[in-house]
């Protein structure tokens, strides 16, 4: 039995010594930060715009024709639930035009189950934002909104959201709308001087 110990020990040092030499060579998963590009207002609330292009950043749009027969049952077990909501999923890019992250929007104007639209964004290298906004925009085509939770470089932040939509004034592209999300972010949750 001793023997075979030995044998176990020594094929387990040489896999681990084969797994660290393997492993330098592999390079980490180093995900490429684009610069933020934020501007302060004078009370000191971080601005920051982010873009979607439509058609061509929508991912998803879980309640398009081509999604109920499709892979994705989505909108079959909300109407079972008699949920009635809407899920999309968008590429988010920056004032260059860089896809930076990506965002899901859900809305329901069903009154039995809780009229909403919420944001959820992600960035990789920085962090998570989720947004609760107002169901109906105002006169001026825009639905504003409430920081409600981030992480990581969003973690502890609140502030404004809002949500606006554009017709885009470029023809050369396929893009016909384009979303603007606004953020404009200040001090920690529940501060009473950063809150709308």
């Amino acid at each position: 039995m001793s023997g075979i110990i030995k044998i176990f020990l020594i094929g387990l040092g040489l896999g681990s010594v084969g797994a660290a030499v393997v492993a330098s060579y592999l390079p980490f998963v180093n995900l490429q930060r684009e610069p933020s590009l934020i501007s302060v207002q004078p009370n000191g609330g971080a601005v920051e715009t982010f873009f979607i292009n439509l058609p061509d950043d929508r991912i998803v749009d879980a309640a398009s024709e081509a999604m109920q027969s499709g892979a994705l049952l989505f909108l079959e077990s909300l109407d079972h639930h008699n949920i009635n909501a809407k899920a999309e999923l968008f590429k988010v890019r920056n004032q260059n035009n860089k896809v930076i992250g990506i965002g899901s929007r859900l809305s329901s104007s069903n009154e039995s189950t809780s009229q909403f639209v919420e944001w959820t964004v992600h960035f990789p290298a920085r962090g998570t934002i989720y947004a609760k906004m107002h169901l109906n925009p105002g006169p001026d085509r825009l639905r504003s909104g409430q920081l409600v939770a981030g992480t990581r470089d969003f973690k502890g932040l609140s502030g404004s959201v809002t949500e606006e939509v554009f017709p885009h004034p470029s023809k050369k592209h396929t893009t016909a709308f384009q979303i603007h999300l606004k953020t404009v972010l200040t001090g920690p949750l529940g501060d009473s001087k950063s809150n709308m």
